[in-house]
């Protein structure tokens, strides 16, 4: 962290503000987010930390040395596809005058395109160093709806709100049950004597290339059909009003996963960590068969996993590539990892953590 500071110092001169915001990895509730559902993310380990100084008036100078340049953005630009579109993005929605100077380094250990939140990170880190260096009166879960709201307005894609309200106001070591539909949100324990696993399928994805739109599009005709608002209050009976039988079969997926939400919270106030991981399993099933959004790399990572004597595997994330996420005992833990990486090519450890 010194060092990180030091060589923004040794860049743009002091610095009035810096934030750290984490990545995030999905354990069950996926694609229920934009439906008014229920998810259960938790924390990363890793992370996204952004430091702030003065810069000229008007003007965003931005380095990353993940992205190995630095880049001088107008604020107020129209987005342009490039990753400092998430920088202005937060910036356009923090309600600060665009005659302001920032220059902001940006030091991630997050890998992009790997379905753990990369770019959200930004935005939340960015908006919490806002907050900081410019006297904002702004909650972690306002920061997390303006996040989504400059991911949604300026971005471009229409993301639910779990990535930034996990970021934004999860705890490590836990779980975030989040209700989408009511707000509310709840940090549990999670179980003790375990390891969760994120691990890369070596196949990065692009939040606009893998049909997150159209599957969103999707649910939202089954609601028309339904006469309702949002899948959560549908029920697995109410799927036969539905026209389209692909518009059916996805929103099958989402209000099944919806239950399997509140199966995977019981198991865990129960401290039942195979059911949890036999939900788990029959989550990614969901999403491979019904929702279409796996791959088959991912599918047999998720197999090796299970087949191996892991609790539980699923793919985690919109899909289309990135990481799976398993959850297993010590051992099996210390022993899946080589092997799975070794066997099936191109896969890689994100993420190890231990309760």
């Amino acid at each position: 962290m010194i060092d990180l500071l030091e060589n923004h110092k040794s860049k743009f001169g002091d610095v009035i503000a810096s934030a750290f915001a984490p990545g995030r990895v999905n354990l069950i509730g996926e694609y229920t987010d934009f439906n008014d559902g229920l998810v259960l993310p938790m924390p990363l380990p890793l992370g996204v930390y952004i430091f702030i100084s003065k810069g000229p008036s008007g003007t965003l100078i931005a380095n990353s040395e993940q992205f190995e340049k630095e880049t001088k953005r107008f604020i107020g630009d129209k987005p342009n596809g490039d990753w400092t579109d998430y920088l202005l993005g937060a910036l356009e929605v923090s309600g600060l005058d665009k005659t302001i100077g920032l220059c902001v380094s940006v030091y991630s250990d997050l890998p992009v395109g790997a379905s753990v939140s990369s770019s959200a990170a930004i935005q939340v880190a960015m908006l919490k160093a806002l907050r900081e260096g410019f006297n904002l009166v702004i909650s972690d879960e306002n920061i997390a709806k303006l996040a989504q709201k400059a991911e949604n307005e300026y971005v471009g894609v229409q993301c639910g709100l779990m990535d930034q309200m996990v970021i934004s106001v999860g705890k490590q070591n836990s779980a975030l049950l989040f209700d989408i539909q009511s707000g509310k949100t709840e940090n549990l324990e999670f179980f003790d004597n375990v390891n969760v696993l994120t691990i890369h399928s070596g196949v990065s994805r692009k939040l606009k290339d893998n049909a997150y739109n159209d599957r969103r599009a999707s649910c939202d005709r089954a609601c028309k059909d339904m006469g309702i608002s949002s899948l959560r209050s549908a029920t697995l009976s109410d799927l036969s009003k539905v026209k389209n039988y692909d518009d059916r079969i996805k929103s099958q997926h989402v209000i099944s996963e919806n239950l399997r939400v509140l199966e995977c919270v019981k198991a865990l106030r129960d401290n039942d960590t195979k059911l949890f991981g036999k939900i788990m399993n029959e989550g990614h099933k969901s999403l491979s068969k019904d929702f279409c959004v796996s791959t088959e790399k991912m599918d047999t990572m998720v197999t090796f996993s299970q087949d191996f004597g892991a609790l539980g595997a699923r793919m985690t994330g919109a899909g289309f590539g990135g990481c799976i996420v398993v959850l297993a005992d010590r051992e099996c833990a210390k022993n899946l990892v080589p092997e799975l990486t070794n066997l099936i090519k191109g896969t890689w450890l994100v993420s190890d953590m231990q309760f």
